[in-house]
């Protein structure tokens, strides 16, 4: 029914990213696209009244099939599906006929991931008012099939070759072949700074054009936080690759530096200190009072601590090849 549609194809418009950042790049291309517009859906549209208007393209005893105004239509002859008891559409006339141009107030359901968005029917008077007052253009700015499958025109439009500087941690150091264009590859993982967006995996790759930043990664401590600038590259195999353009220590304040570098002890020693106030004959002990020295035999054996360890906190995580493949 394409060509007999008298309603405009719908255009989907392409919004730049209200900055450059990785929580708006992450709005705009995550690989779990679509599960944030079903959550979108389900926290602020579902269950709620709206009042649009169609094409009636099928009709059944307890539903009837639209093509909506704009229309997303373009193999299949409906979009939107919505349901209604039996006695509704009984009425004379009936409120709903084939091929009629029909508008309605229905609850939103369900989004139609590739198939229809489904309503259930709510009478037009003032006991159902409508509470979602969206057309349904602008309902498929939010939640139509383009929308739903943009991130790969979206990273393209408005991300790939841009600069961003980031916060995070520096791991799993590879070296890489010349051919292939780059000579060295790390993992980098976002610091709590980033805790409201979802993690996803980061790749870096470093140029031929900038060799110093290799024995830099080489040698990264994986618990030290660093801040690096890198160019949005590609998004594939359920992995944002990026190239690093800089990288150096974050600076960190003393409160910080005191939880990654903790005080290694090995046992507490109660050690008396003294003042040069008061260090008098009255404060000093008699000699009486100075224990005798502790008597070590050479049958005794010594206790040798190992050294403390540092646990990789990155040890649990996949690796990169361990990704599902999900590309653009």
């Amino acid at each position: 029914m394409g060509n007999e549609c008298p309603y405009p194809h719908y255009s989907h418009i392409y919004e730049p990213p209200l900055s450059i950042c990785w929580t708006e790049y992450m709005r705009q291309c995550s690989f779990d696209h679509d599960k944030m517009i079903e959550n979108d859906f389900e926290q602020n549209f579902k269950n709620k009244t709206v009042e649009w208007e169609g094409i009636v393209t099928e009709l059944k005893d307890n539903y009837a099939k639209f093509i909506m105004n704009p229309t997303e239509v373009t193999i299949s002859n409906s979009e939107l599906t919505l349901f209604f008891d039996p006695p509704v559409n009984k009425a004379v006339p009936p409120l709903f006929v084939l091929h009629q141009q029909t508008k309605f107030r229905g609850k939103l359901i369900s989004l139609g991931f590739f198939k229809n968005h489904v309503l259930d029917y709510v009478p037009m008077d003032s006991l159902h008012p409508v509470d979602a007052p969206i057309s349904y253009e602008q309902f498929l700015s939010r939640f139509g099939s383009t929308q739903q499958t943009g991130t790969a025109k979206y990273f393209f439009q408005n991300w790939k070759g841009k600069s961003v500087v980031l916060e995070g941690f520096i791991s799993l150091f590879k070296p890489r072949k010349e051919t292939s264009g780059y000579i060295a590859e790390a993992r980098f993982d976002l610091n709590s700074r980033f805790s409201d967006v979802k993690q996803e995996p980061i790749l870096l790759l470093v140029t031929a054009e900038r060799p110093r930043l290799v024995p830099f990664l080489q040698t990264a401590n994986f618990v030290v936080p660093y801040t690096i600038t890198a160019v949005f590259h590609e998004r594939e195999f359920g992995k944002h690759v990026m190239i690093l353009l800089d990288a150096r220590p974050t600076t960190l304040s003393a409160e910080v530096q005191a939880n990654i570098y903790p005080p290694q002890t090995s046992q507490s020693v109660n050690t008396p200190v003294y003042s040069e106030s008061s260090l008098s004959d009255s404060s000093l002990p008699s000699p009486s009072e100075i224990p005798p020295p502790v008597q070590v035999s050479s049958a005794t054996p010594l206790t040798i601590l190992p050294p403390p360890s540092i646990t990789n906190p990155f040890a649990s995580q996949p690796s990169f090849e361990d990704v599902s493949s999900k590309s653009t």
